[in-house]
């Protein structure tokens, strides 16, 4: 079966489009990947930012810290085996 000029276009630009398509959606991969490798390097640069700072804050308050880590302790040692009797 033969194509007339009509059909013959019409294959033509269906081509054309899927083409476009297929670049598009290559190039929109790209830019997410490049997207989700910045994302993670200023997530990485940002915890370790925190894991510096926490540091510092610690060797200039072991005091504060050292209570506030009790504290912590205390309040889950004192929740935890009424989380676990409920269950």
């Amino acid at each position: 079966m033969e194509l007339n000029f009509a059909e013959s276009e019409a294959v033509k630009r269906l081509e054309r489009n899927v083409q476009e398509a297929r670049e598009n959606l290559a190039e929109s991969l790209d830019d997410g990947r490049i997207a989700a490798r910045r994302l993670l390097r200023r997530g990485r640069h940002a915890v370790e930012d925190c894991i510096d700072r926490t540091s510092l804050d610690v060797r200039r308050h072991p005091v504060s810290f050292l209570a506030f880590a009790f504290a912590a302790g205390a309040a889950v040692g004192l929740l935890f085996p009424r989380i676990v009797k409920r269950k």
